[in-house]
């Protein structure tokens, strides 16, 4: 039962194959609802989520907050989450969408429970942000590091590949042999490029050295840019892997 729970809350891990689990590497056949009734009955046994949220915030007042939303495995639900600035999960809860009037309840709901939020993080979306307003008029609305570095690095490719492809349509133009060569290069040299400098190899910057002599500036100056932005963030990596974000 534990193991269950553990699968399927913690790891996000569907009831088909938590059955699957159960049946093929301990021998145990179960169906879903047997699983699903086993998280029931570990689950009927807690307080509700009010009570764990004021049982929270009596061990550490909090005022800010950071509302995300998630869509777990197996369910098609989305789940929003409140979290404070020490990343503690403060409450969760359940709707078909992350959209203004659930979010608005949610909100409404950790408000009643004595929680005043003077400062809330989240991403883009109008639905936080017309819910947080609403809830709570007087709060400091500001992006999330993940998604402002996020917003960022897509501004920067953006910037980087404009500049290659230009570079590319004046070589052309003019039969600039040297232009088409650097365009080229930028084109091989593109991810380098959005790195961190202290991530870079030593045969990374020699490239880059080299492409900078033969450039007219603009490569100096994105990757000073590039420096700047990693100082201010404390990032570790532009992260081609990770959904076109800091790493």
């Amino acid at each position: 039962m534990r193991l269950a729970c553990f699968l399927a809350v913690v790891c996000g891990v569907s009831l088909r194959n938590i059955a699957t689990i159960f049946t093929v590497l301990f021998r145990i056949p179960v169906s879903k609802s047997s699983v699903k009734r086993w998280i029931d009955t570990i689950g009927s046994s807690l307080p509700s989520e009010e009570e764990i949220l004021k049982q929270l915030l009596e061990l550490k007042k909090t005022n800010q907050c950071h509302i995300d939303g998630y869509y777990p495995m197996g369910t098609n639900n989305c789940v929003m989450v409140i979290k404070d600035e020490s990343d503690r999960i403060l409450i969760t809860h359940e709707a078909a969408s992350e959209n203004g009037d659930d979010a608005i309840q949610f909100l409404q709901k950790i408000k009643e429970c004595g929680m005043t939020v003077i400062s809330a993080f989240s991403d883009y979306s109008d639905s936080y942000v017309k819910a947080i307003t609403e809830v709570f008029p007087d709060a400091k609305f500001q992006a999330d590091h993940f998604h402002t570095a996020k917003n960022i690095w897509k501004n920067l490719k953006k910037c980087l590949l404009e500049y290659r492809r230009n570079l590319k349509a004046e070589g052309e133009k003019n039969k600039d042999e040297d232009m088409l060569e650097i365009a080229s290069e930028l084109w091989k040299l593109r991810w380098i490029l959005l790195k961190k400098p202290s991530n870079l190899t030593e045969n990374e910057r020699e490239k880059i050295e080299a492409l900078e002599k033969r450039d007219s500036g603009f490569i100096s100056k994105f990757r000073s840019i590039i420096g700047q932005i990693a100082n201010i963030f404390g990032l570790v990596q532009f992260s081609r892997r990770e959904g076109n974000s800091f790493g």
